[in-house]
């Protein structure tokens, strides 16, 4: 790669970064404090039943990164634990009542940035963003396999 497309991919990198910081790092009160929190706890939420595996898959981390976070949020009384009725091994994780209600507020609170964004360009740019990101999210965790 010669100088100057690397210095356009910098540049490109840096607008990345400053795009996500604005989407995220947002102080709310409550208790869920990180985008990771937010993220497993939305994943639970929108699943039926779901294991700490799949999570692990689903969220693109490590068995322990996703421990250490189902610890700290059962922990915050906003997660729980169910066995399962069909195989006693495994357990599935639900959403406390607390729990619902606080990724309820966050939702919207998160929320709020990406809807304005996506009044300001429209339905078809804010389309082509999401699957401009998944397509890259996608390539990004075929490479790393």
């Amino acid at each position: 790669m010669d100088n100057e497309k690397l210095i356009e991919m910098l540049k490109n990198m840096q607008e990345l970064r400053i795009f996500c910081n604005n989407i995220s790092q947002r102080n709310i009160e409550g208790k869920v404090v990180s985008m990771q929190e937010l993220d497993l706890l939305s994943r639970v939420n929108m699943s039926k039943n779901i294991t700490s595996l799949e999570l692990c898959n689903s969220m693109n981390l490590s068995k322990p990164a996703v421990s250490r976070l189902i610890n700290r949020l059962i922990k915050k009384g906003l997660l729980k634990k169910e066995r399962s009725e069909e195989d006693k091994r495994v357990y599935y994780l639900k959403l406390t009542n607390e729990g619902i209600e606080e990724t309820k507020n966050v939702y919207l609170y998160y929320l709020d940035p990406l809807l304005k964004i996506k009044d300001a360009i429209g339905d078809n740019e804010f389309e082509k963003l999401i699957n401009l990101i998944k397509l890259s999210n996608f390539k990004n965790k075929e490479m790393n396999r």
